[in-house]
């Protein structure tokens, strides 16, 4: 390795890169990899399929620096840098993720035990003759007498849809080769009627051979036609729901541009200076609306929002209108979390708030300043802090008695959050605000 992220460090535990720096694969890995290959060899082999093939994706287990194992995701993709290949390696942290499926392993396996109790159709495949018993529910499911097809593996493949008798197949296959821990599957399959039925087939093989070949192979047949109904209907509601809400959002944002356009006329037509102070107030307002349906109708999810992105555009917008004021710099700390939209409006209106007072009151006289905006989420706390190296605000403030329009609709604005808003002098003003999401 010869560079890396922030993001690799923390992986690995450490924050001094040269720490890492020129250590190889098996240096942060285990000696045998979960699959019981040395990590040198297995290393080895990823590096030379990426750099012959461009690409890899591999699962590998890590070790940080103080010992703890960790498993990653792992992408090698070749690229030419000054006429020479180097690998670009991006790591996804799965651990948690195998956890999780793991846990849902025991779940599914006490889902089957209550399936094995429950009143669906039940077969039990004798592997070496090729002979299925049916129970009787299996045949009555789909409208047929008891024992009415032969119990036989070929009897039940002509029955499933010919679009997914390769899947069905394929997942049997899976499960005798020991490929996957259960036999799982949904399909379609024939009523005696000639109607389809949807059907989830779940397995298990119960006995093997002294040599290990599997000779029993034993599931369940439920009936899911309904639920499958079902989905469909909700997918397809679901669809006319986002369009019309994805067309809603877009009128707003309309109407929002529009009245932000006049606005701007309002302003550029007047040449009263309290006036155009009132009017720019207003126009960053409208603005920082503007940008969060910016955000929703670009969102998948209509409910939440990125809040990086977010206050990123919005602090682009108020930088623009007071242009004049270049000398003025914003250093921006923000965690990457998502909001939900409603508070996102609500924050977005809070900073907006902030940043145009002390764009307008905190450097009078000074030809540069620095303001400094942190948003960070430490578990579901998030802190906002506004601070400028201004001029300081005066005691009426600090002592929240000030009765100014700007602090009066953040106290409202944060209230409104559930959340606590301060001020403070501390070489110039610092604003903190704590609120839970």
């Amino acid at each position: 390795f010869y560079e890396c992220n922030n993001a690799a460090l923390h992986f690995l535990g450490i924050n001094d890169k040269e720490r890492f720096i020129g250590s190889n694969p098996d240096e942060i890995s285990p000696e045998i990899q979960p699959d019981g290959r040395r990590s040198s060899i297995a290393a080895e082999e990823y590096i030379n399929k990426a750099l012959r093939e461009g690409f890899c994706l591999f699962e590998w287990m890590c070790v940080r620096y103080d010992g703890t194992p960790f498993l990653l995701e792992v992408t090698l993709l070749k690229i030419t840098l000054n006429q020479e290949d180097i690998l670009h390696v991006t790591w996804y942290d799965i651990t948690e993720r195998k956890k999780a499926e793991q846990a849902l392993r025991i779940n599914e396996d006490r889902l089957s035990k209550i399936h094995h109790a429950a009143n669906d159709g039940m077969w039990d495949w004798d592997l070496q003759n090729n002979k299925v018993y049916f129970d009787p529910r299996y045949f009555e499911i789909a409208g047929y007498s008891a024992n009415e097809f032969d119990a036989s593996f070929e009897a039940f493949q002509e029955r499933v849809h010919p679009e997914d008798l390769a899947n069905v197949l394929s997942q049997v296959e899976k499960h005798l080769h020991g490929e996957t821990e259960r036999y799982k599957v949904e399909f379609r399959f024939k009523k005696k009627n000639g109607d389809w039925m949807w059907i989830a087939g779940r397995g298990i093989i119960v006995e093997r051979a002294e040599d290990g070949t599997p000779t029993r192979f034993i599931g369940t047949h439920q009936d899911i036609t309904e639920r499958k109904e079902a989905e469909k209907e909700i997918q397809k509601q679901l669809a006319e729901k986002e369009t019309l809400l994805k067309e809603v959002h877009h009128r707003v944002k309309n109407n929002i541009q529009n009245i932000e356009s006049y606005l701007m006329l309002q302003q550029d037509s007047t040449n009263n200076s309290e006036a155009k102070k009132i009017l720019i107030d207003a126009i960053s307002r409208v603005q920082s609306m503007r940008i969060l349906y910016d955000r929703l109708l670009l969102s998948e999810d209509q409910q939440e929002i990125p809040i990086k992105n977010y206050i990123h555009n919005l602090i682009d917008s108020i930088q623009n209108i007071f242009s004049e004021k270049k000398q003025i710099s914003i250093h921006k700390q923000i965690d990457e979390f998502n909001i939900l939209a409603n508070s996102a409006i609500t924050l977005g209106i809070i900073i907006n708030e902030l940043l145009t007072n002390a764009f307008k009151y905190a450097f009078p006289k000074k030809a540069q300043g620095t303001i400094s905006l942190s948003i960070k989420k430490n578990g579901n706390q998030v802190t906002v802090i506004v601070h400028d190296n201004g001029i300081g605000i005066d005691d009426t403030i600090q002592k929240n008695t000030s009765s100014g329009f700007g602090l009066t609709i953040v106290k409202m604005l944060v209230e409104q959050l559930n959340g606590t808003y301060t001020a403070e002098k501390d070489n110039g003003t610092k604003s903190i605000i704590h609120f839970l999401i």
